[in-house]
């Protein structure tokens, strides 16, 4: 009996220790879990904690770029403000100096012109014009060679300058022509009449001063053809046929034009003897084919040839000039021999 009761506290003492030990172990296990919510709740102070600096940070950046311009930032931008307008006052005076150079150069070009014009204008030989009225002609081309050089703003020094020596030069192969054809001005009287005429109709002074200097040069292919051949009185088919080539030889002789300005002096020189009417040369063109400045030339250039006096034929007067310009006015183009009337 003793024996089993021992054995039965025994077992008594073991289980009661088994449950001591669990509830030792779920104490444990309350107090870790406690320790675990306060580490838990210290993280999470922590990362709000950081969270408000961080957006305090963020907050101060947004203000400083949505500030106005601190000194720095003024004083280099006052740096820049001034070099930018020194530059632009140096530019200006260079600008200046500049113009002033070059308007004493056009203003030598012009002073040239003008007493070439004025020792000319007793000599310029178109046929019923009094002596005052060829003065008012040499005054008129003088002034509108004044306004060319007047620079307008759509115009450059450079372009300007281009026109001035094309100008000059196509003067002294209007010359040449008309020495080597031993012809009596026809050249300086025929783009004279193309210049009046093209103001009359309306074409700006740029345009009109171009036609003058393409109705100078329209028989340089003449200068390529033997001189004896303008020293015959009536040509043989042969010679004509050779005379015609002048059209032909001139395009390849305009070395000293400029490619934009070539197109309007290459029709000149290849298409002044075409006819409206299609029985011209060298290709019997017909109408609006024949571009404005060989009609224009083309209608100068035959009222020239009737008015003057040759061996072989006496000359008109005015109106039986225009009268037979009429007459053939399948040829011709009606406007530029109206205008031409009205400017003779």
């Amino acid at each position: 009996m003793k024996k089993t009761g021992f054995f039965l506290l025994m077992i008594i003492a073991f289980i009661s220790s088994l449950f001591s030990e669990t509830a030792k172990e779920r104490e444990m296990q309350k107090l870790e879990m406690e320790k675990a919510l306060i580490d838990a709740e210290q993280h999470y102070n922590q990362y709000l904690s950081q969270l408000y600096e961080n957006s305090s940070l963020d907050e101060e950046i947004i203000t400083e770029k949505s500030s106005p311009i601190n000194s720095d930032g003024l004083i280099i931008f006052f740096i820049i403000a001034t070099i930018f307008v020194a530059s632009l006052i140096f530019i200006g005076f260079f600008w200046i100096k500049q113009q002033k150079i070059y308007q004493g150069q056009l203003s030598d070009a012009v002073s040239t012109m003008q007493s070439q014009i004025f020792e000319e204008k007793n000599e310029v030989e178109i046929p019923f014009l009094s002596k005052l009225q060829k003065e008012t002609v040499a005054d008129e081309l003088m002034v509108k060679i004044n306004n060319l050089f007047s620079l307008p703003p759509e115009k450059t020094i450079l372009e300007t300058d281009e026109i001035n020596k094309m100008l000059l030069k196509c003067r002294d192969y209007g010359k040449k022509i008309d020495e080597y054809t031993e012809r009596n001005r026809v050249s300086l009287q025929v783009a004279e009449l193309v210049l009046r005429v093209s103001i009359r109709l309306g074409y700006s002074e740029e345009d009109s001063t171009l036609f003058y200097c393409a109705a100078l040069v329209y028989d340089i292919g003449f200068l390529k053809l033997d001189k004896d051949i303008f020293l015959t009185e009536h040509l043989t088919d042969d010679l004509f046929d050779k005379m015609k080539t002048h059209t032909e030889l001139g395009q390849k002789m305009l070395y000293f034009i400029s490619k934009k300005y070539k197109p309007i002096f290459l029709d000149a020189i290849s298409k002044h003897h075409e006819n409206l009417d299609g029985t011209g040369y060298p290709n019997r063109l017909i109408n609006y084919e024949i571009p404005y400045i060989a009609r224009a030339i083309r209608v100068a250039e035959s009222y020239l040839a009737i008015v003057s006096k040759r061996s072989y034929k006496n000359s008109m007067n005015k109106n039986a000039a225009f009268a037979d310009l009429r007459k053939f006015n399948s040829r011709y183009d009606k406007k530029i021999i109206n205008a031409l009337e009205a400017i003779i």
